[in-house]
């Protein structure tokens, strides 16, 4: 079994402990009341523009943060084909993760994530890195989609460095995208998600070929899950 906690590869100096009270210590969602005064202080419209802009940017994060931990409102978001997507991966994951109260941090932090890189997409004043940035995460996460489903569909094909490569790859995507926008705690929790998500534990024991049948129903779920997402995306 995997063991998220207090178990960190040397790339992540994080210490590998989603706070215990992770959901009310986000210091990236963090609406700080000296915007207003800042705003007061403003000389002029462009530095008004600039920190109403700052200020809807941080509450929306923060909003996304809170909305993103309901199952129902996950759904309304994200869509029926990718909850399900999201569904399949956890099952796999309290499966082969231990104990399930780590496996539900890591959970909370992925679905924050995929709100925040929502709102970061959204946001008015992204560069052209930024957008280059948020449509190499689209077809990283793609290309993984895709791999996860031919291992799974293909017999002795799975091959651990191949697809622990695909998503480093996509790890490095979505920091390099969020760091201007997100704390380096929150980019830390994200590269631990990862890197659990990566490790050859995890991703093995998903792939055994000599596992027990309800095990292999868990997999078979989150294929049909993406091959439905993938679908209905082109």
């Amino acid at each position: 079994m995997v063991t998220p906690i207090g178990k960190c590869t040397p790339e992540n100096t994080y210490d590998g402990n989603l706070d215990k009270n992770e959901d009310d210590d986000d210091d990236d969602d963090e609406i700080s009341l000296s915007s207003d005064e800042e705003l007061n202080k403003s000389s002029n419209d462009v530095d008004r523009k600039h920190h109403l802009q700052s200020f809807w940017f941080r509450a929306q994060k923060h909003l996304a943060g809170r909305v993103m931990r309901n199952d129902h409102s996950v759904k309304s978001i994200i869509g029926n084909s990718a909850y399900k997507s999201l569904k399949a991966l956890y099952a796999l994951m309290k499966l082969y993760i231990k104990p399930e109260a780590d496996v539900k941090r890591l959970y909370k932090c992925l679905l924050k994530t995929i709100g925040k890189i929502g709102v970061i997409k959204q946001y008015r004043n992204l560069t052209d890195e930024d957008y280059t940035n948020i449509r190499e995460i689209h077809d990283k996460s793609l290309t993984i989609a895709l791999t996860l489903i031919s291992f799974a569909q293909t017999d002795y094909t799975y091959n651990y460095k191949f697809l622990k490569e695909q998503l480093d790859s996509c790890k490095d995507s979505v920091c390099q995208a969020v760091t201007p926008h997100l704390s380096q705690k929150s980019i830390e929790r994200i590269k631990h998600l990862f890197n659990v998500l990566g490790s050859k534990e995890f991703l093995d024991a998903v792939y055994d070929q000599s596992a027990e049948e309800a095990r292999k129903v868990l997999l078979r779920n989150l294929v049909d899950s993406l091959n439905l997402l993938i679908g209905r995306r082109k």
